[in-house]
């Protein structure tokens, strides 16, 4: 059990008012401690962004960035629903905005032996990629230039902004910057190195304000220090991911499907290559439209594969938590146009989880399903000579 501040009371009056809060074994105290100092900083300076609390507590009240403004004053003016309230609304926030002076900037970068600065950012440019590295992003491409993303800090916190890519007038970079949400601002740049060998730099750029709370507790030397060690990790796994779709590519084994879909509920992706391979992995809670999604993108990247590859699927549900019962009617529906393409499904899941595939796959009547609780005898079966 951790100590976290009771909401609605001012901060300077906070010090020994406390509630218990239950939070995952695996986070110590200062990890925590330093993962609700970040986010309640960024809290003040996204007045609209919706927050969430770690699993067992209660939602964080929103802070006002307006010096001598409690938290109680702040509930007062929302509970007011006169036109004075919503003017006053609007002013705070636009005293919101910051000056960009007072912004922090996280650098790295990465040298990729073995890929061009072209195939790094055709990699990088398809935002559908980004989760493949960022762990701990999620991302929905709205069109027009604009997507929404969401991510969390140390698995507990949750935050999200929705971004605009700019014109950089260079065809090897790519920048944007948000719209609403968490600020910040980026900018990735992909240059060749000289030498016979394909090899190039990655340079990557994040802006972001620097909040008073987070000022006040921490170092902003040490904050930056450690999101640099975060974004070098990224771009490492970055590196990993260009070699490994430049090396498919060559040997003619290549992504022809590559998609997330997402809401507040959860989380779903697919991959689909042309040699027939199938991976979908599912996060929190399954839902009709974020299922739907996804099988049609998977339907579509289905019929552009000659009729007589044989298809095989790695369906992991282990970081799944359920699914609405609309999602067996769509699971039994794909499976009676395309399952017959199909011909081996390993589900990786946990026991109620199970239990609903076996449901769909005895409703469809689909042959070849088999159940793993560990994803390496999964890849062992799927591996397996397949004989029609």
């Amino acid at each position: 059990m951790l100590l976290q501040p009771v909401p609605n009371v001012p901060i300077r009056k906070r010090r020994r008012l406390y509630q218990t809060v239950d939070v995952s074994p695996h986070l110590s105290r200062r990890r925590l401690c330093f993962a609700w100092a970040i986010a309640l900083g960024i809290r003040l300076v996204t007045y609209d962004t919706p927050f969430v609390a770690p699993s067992g507590g209660v939602p964080v009240a929103a802070l006002t960035a307006r010096r001598g403004c409690s938290l109680a004053e702040l509930q007062e003016r929302r509970s007011v629903g006169s036109g004075e309230a919503v003017a006053e609304r609007e002013a705070t926030s636009e005293e919101l905005e910051i000056d960009e002076s007072d912004w922090t900037a996280v650098e790295s970068s990465v040298d990729i032996e073995g890929a061009t600065a072209r195939d790094a950012w055709l990699v990088y440019s398809k935002l559908s990629n980004h989760p493949l590295w960022s762990k701990q992003l999620r991302v929905e491409n709205l069109g027009d230039g604009t997507s929404e993303w969401s991510g969390n800090l140390l698995g507990t916190l949750t935050y999200s902004w929705k971004a605009r890519i700019l014109d950089t007038g260079s065809a090897d970079s790519v920048a944007w910057e948000s719209v609403s949400g968490t600020k910040n601002k980026g900018h990735a740049t992909f240059e060749n190195l000289p030498g016979a060998a394909p090899a190039c730099r990655v340079k990557l750029r994040i802006s972001f304000p620097a909040p008073r709370l987070v000022k006040s507790m921490f170092s902003i030397a040490k904050v930056s220090a450690a999101l640099s060690e975060l974004l070098s990790s990224d771009l490492h796994r970055f590196r990993d991911v260009v070699l490994n779709q430049r090396a498919a590519i060559q040997t003619g084994d290549f992504v022809m499907a590559n998609e997330t879909h997402s809401d507040r509920l959860g989380s779903c992706k697919v991959v689909l290559r042309n040699s027939g391979r199938i991976e979908v992995t599912n996060s929190g809670f399954g839902t009709s439209g974020t299922t739907n999604a996804l099988l049609e993108d998977l339907s579509a990247g289905l019929d552009n594969i000659n009729e007589d590859v044989n298809c095989y699927c790695l369906l992991d549900l282990r970081s799944g938590l359920g699914c609405t019962p609309a999602v067996v009617g769509d699971g039994v529906r794909f499976l009676s146009g395309y399952g017959p393409r199909i011909k081996r499904i390993a589900v990786v899941a946990p026991l109620p989880l199970a239990t609903l595939a076996r449901l769909i796959q005895q409703a469809a009547r689909q042959p070849g399903f088999e159940f793993f609780s560990n994803v390496d005898h999964a890849e062992e079966w799927l591996a397996k000579p397949m004989t029609d």
